[in-house]
């Protein structure tokens, strides 16, 4: 996607998916590394390494253009993280209805290590109109322990479409959504999957 019709699609829908970023060569190469690890002690260093692999890649066409353009007075990694979330990882405090919070125009950006298609563990997003809707009627609440999986009842009674987004990421592709404005939830893998990401915060300096 070029630059221009890419900013052009960030600004007015505050999501894009951004094809080939990182090579899927390295993507498994990362998996297999973090695989082999499992378990170790050292799984903190193992998950800064695999970071530390993909941080670059920000730093490269296609990213470089769009992210200097988006903040057009720069912008800083404010978190990085890597994740191996399982099919059975109920705890995981992103798989419920939110929104984040922090400093306008900030950006999530999320590189897929491997596919939606081979777990099923995508993000989903709700456009800002109905966002709004429904952070005014108090269904993306702050508290972690009240946030929900399901908000059709929600969004059924305040009458609009319980429809979502989600993009068919694939090994190396990047997933950029304003995570203050857009209500999102990522869905657990499917039986037997696991799904790698590493996800940095970007903020406005």
């Amino acid at each position: 996607m070029k630059s221009n019709k890419a900013l052009i699609q960030l600004e007015k829908e505050l999501s894009l998916q951004i094809s080939n970023v990182v090579p899927v060569t390295l993507c498994d190469t990362l998996i297999r590394h973090y695989e082999e690890r499992v378990g170790d002690k050292d799984d903190a260093l193992v998950s800064d390494s695999i970071i530390k692999e993909c941080t670059p890649y920000l730093s490269q066409e296609p990213l470089v253009s769009l992210l200097n353009a988006y903040f057009n007075n720069g912008y800083q990694v404010l978190s990085s993280a890597f994740d191996a979330i399982r099919f059975d990882d109920m705890s995981y405090i992103s798989k419920t209805w939110h929104l984040d919070h922090g400093v306008k125009r900030s950006l999530k950006l999320f590189i897929y290590l491997n596919s939606v298609a081979e777990h099923q563990g995508n993000t989903l997003l709700i456009d800002q109109n109905r966002t709004g809707l429904l952070r005014s009627f108090g269904a993306l609440p702050l508290e972690m322990d009240a946030r929900k999986d399901d908000i059709t009842a929600e969004m059924r009674e305040l009458g609009i479409s319980n429809e979502t987004l989600g993009y068919d990421l694939k090994a190396g592709d990047v997933l950029l959504f304003s995570p203050f404005e857009l209500a999102h939830r990522c869905l657990l893998p499917r039986l037997g999957k696991t799904r790698y990401t590493v996800c940095f915060t970007l903020m406005p300096t």
